[in-house]
């Protein structure tokens, strides 16, 4: 399948699980629970304009004191405990492209010419200069994808896709500035993986919760989705999108296994239309 206009490939087959570094994203905090800063302020207009500056001007001054004011040093111990047992240095990376296009998914309005959110790179540059390791300069988002602003039934859909050299004698550590179903993070890591490389474990500054989220699907919530859609879901899903549901991760399922349909057809039907829906409208 292929996004209406033709310019998003929605095949986009991940590797299967391995169990290295697809526990969890370790997660630092919530964004509207910065250290060093009163309620006062992170409810300002002077903060969020900080914010959307960083996010969305590349201002990395700004986005280094977010970093700073986001990071737990309980977090940093346990990207450390990740990365225990690897003889070599991390390399910690992010999904960026070359430029950004977050208003121009498709091709529907014209390129930024350089990045627009500077938090993943003040990120990743935080953690080279703090654990130890170098942020990647080899490996690219190759898709103009442009998640940040879509739904969750588009993230499905416009998945990114990458391109650039893996080093295969170093641990990576993939990294983003907020998680949300974690898709972009897990095909990164597909791409680490699937050319030879081992991801030690991921990262992300911040989630809606706060709290360390799980990354590869869990038991558990494979077997919800099995039972909410029965045994055609992994033919619907590997023709669609290249690869099973075993692939998800965790949040991406839930979404799935936990959604309330309307009454009407099989659950599996519903589905292949709502996906549908969503190809053809955008929406």
């Amino acid at each position: 399948m292929e996004w209406a206009n033709g310019n998003v490939s929605v095949n986009h087959p991940r590797a299967p699980w391995d169990g290295r570094g697809d526990v969890a994203t370790l997660v630092h905090c919530r964004l509207d629970q910065l250290k060093g800063t009163s309620n006062q302020y992170r409810d300002s207009a002077t903060y969020k304009a900080a914010y959307e500056k960083a996010k969305f001007n590349y201002d990395m001054d700004i986005a280094f004191d977010i970093v700073d004011r986001c990071i737990s040093d309980e977090c940093l111990d346990s990207i450390v405990d990740t990365l225990l047992g690897y003889a070599r240095e991390p390399i910690y990376i992010y999904p960026y492209m070359p430029f950004d296009d977050e208003d121009g998914m498709g091709g529907r309005v014209p390129l930024d010419k350089q990045p627009t959110n500077a938090l993943p790179a003040a990120y990743a540059q935080y953690l080279s200069t703090r654990l130890g390791g170098s942020v990647n300069e080899t490996i690219i988002q190759s898709a103009r994808a442009g998640r940040t602003k879509l739904n969750t039934w588009l993230r499905y859909l416009c998945q990114p896709s990458f391109e650039g050299e893996i080093v295969g004698n170093r641990p990576y550590v993939p990294v983003d500035d907020v998680i949300t179903t974690g898709g972009t993070l897990a095909t990164l890591r597909s791409y680490i993986v699937s050319c030879g490389g081992t991801v030690a474990g991921t990262t992300a500054l911040a989630h809606k919760n706060g709290v360390h989220q799980k990354f590869a699907i869990a038991e558990d919530t494979f077997g919800v989705l099995c039972r909410t859609y029965g045994q055609e879901l992994t033919s619907y899903w590997t023709e669609t999108f290249g690869h099973g549901p075993a692939s998800l991760t965790d949040a991406e399922a839930q979404f799935l296994a936990l959604f309330e349909w309307e009454p009407g057809n099989e659950p599996i039907q519903r589905l292949r239309e709502r996906i549908n829906q969503a190809a053809a409208k955008g929406e």
